[in-house]
C-alpha cells in the first residue's frame, strides 16, 4: 500500500498507522499533477508489478456563502475536488486494467447530496464526483 498527499507529515503519520511489516509506504504526492500521479502510479508498478485498487479521498473546502464565493475560488474548488478524482480514476484505471482489472473508489461526500448554504460551492464540486464516479 501507498499512501500518498501533500502534507508528508500528515501522510508519512498515516502511512505509519496502517504499516504492516514492510508493505505500506508514503510517496508525496500532488493530485492535481498529472506528472506526480505518472510517478506515483510508476512506483506502485515498479515495486508491486500493477495496480489493483485507487481510493481516491482528496478533497479541500471553504466555508463562505455563495453570494461571496467568486470565480477564482469556485475554480479551484473544482480543480481539488473533482479533477484531482477524474485524474485519479483516469490514470489509476488505466493501470489497474493493464494489470488484469480492480476497482477505483472515488470517496465523495455528504455534501454532494444534502446542500448547504455556508459550503453550496463545495457541495457543488462534490455533486460532480458522485455524477463521475
Amino acid at each position: 500500500m501507498i499512501v500518498t498527499g501533500c502534507d508528508a507529515r500528515r501522510s508519512a503519520d498515516a502511512a505509519e498507522t496502517l504499516r504492516t511489516a514492510d508493505d505500506c509506504t508514503f510517496v508525496r504526492h500532488d493530485a492535481a499533477d498529472e506528472a506526480s500521479w505518472n510517478e506515483v502510479l510508476g512506483a506502485v508498478e515498479a515495486r508491486w508489478c500493477g495496480l489493483d485498487a485507487l481510493v481516491n479521498t482528496v478533497g479541500v473546502n471553504e466555508v463562505r456563502i455563495f453570494a461571496d464565493t467568486g470565480h477564482a475560488d469556485l475554480l479551484r474548488l473544482a480543480l481539488v475536488n473533482l479533477f484531482t478524482t477524474w485524474l485519479g480514476s483516469f490514470r489509476g484505471g488505466t493501470l489497474i486494467a493493464r494489470s488484469g482489472g480492480g476497482a477505483v473508489v472515488n470517496i465523495g461526500s455528504m455534501a454532494a447530496r444534502y446542500a448547504s448554504a455556508s459550503v453550496a460551492p463545495y457541495c457543488t464540486a462534490k455533486a460532480t464526483i458522485a455524477g463521475l464516479s
